[in-house]
Parts: structure tokens; C-alpha cells; sequence
């Protein structure tokens, strides 16, 4: 299976194929699994946007360390925990992703007509 990571979902050959295929054969779901996918994109923009806040927030919290501010310690915490709950949530979509990709794919092997 190849990364998905980086690559929007709706480019992915696989994708791809069967949304020519749910085209070809008028189906309803397609709109529905358009819908999806734009929600999966949106979702990974964000994520996107929150690594890169939490990038600059590790920045402002060097700047707090070397100003030795008492509250250092509990930003320093708090950014570790937003950073870990980011890459968790950040897994979770890609592991959708995945699970998207072998769903498509699967059909098209079993040449299955939406």
C-alpha cells in the first residue's frame, strides 16, 4: 500500500478508478463520497494548520525559557500535550485514508458496481 500522506485522497489512482467507475454507472454515492473526501481535505488542512501553530508556539515558548518565566513550565506542557494529541489525530487520518484507498481498491478487484 502506498503513503498517503502529503497526497490528497482524491488523487490516489485507486480513488480515482472508481469514482470513473460510480460515473459510469450514475450513481447516486457519488456526490456523497465527493462530500467525504472534501471533509478528509478540509481535515488535514487543518491538522496542517495546527502543527504549524504549535511550531510557533514552540518558538514563543523558547523565547519564555530564555526570559526564564514562571509559566514556562506549564506552556512547555501544554504544547507537548497539543503536540501528541495533533500527531495522534493526524495518524487517525491517515489510518482513514488508508482504509479509504483498500475499500476502493478492494471493489475494483471484485469489480464491484456501485
Amino acid at each position: 500500500m502506498e503513503a498517503t500522506t502529503g497526497k490528497p485522497l482524491a488523487e490516489n489512482e485507486h480513488v480515482q478508478k472508481f469514482f470513473t467507475v460510480l460515473q459510469d454507472n450514475n450513481s447516486q454515492s457519488t456526490n456523497e463520497l465527493t462530500a467525504i473526501l472534501g471533509q478528509l481535505s478540509t481535515m488535514e488542512k487543518l491538522l496542517s494548520s495546527a502543527v504549524d501553530e504549535l511550531a510557533t508556539m514552540r518558538l514563543q515558548l523558547a523565547e519564555v525559557e530564555a526570559k526564564k518565566h514562571s509559566v514556562r513550565h506549564v506552556l512547555k506542557s501544554a504544547c507537548s500535550t497539543s503536540l501528541s494529541q495533533v500527531s495522534a489525530m493526524s495518524e487517525k487520518l491517515s489510518e482513514l485514508k488508508n482504509d479509504f484507498i483498500s475499500s476502493f481498491t478492494f471493489c475494483q478487484r471484485q469489480n464491484v458496481k456501485p
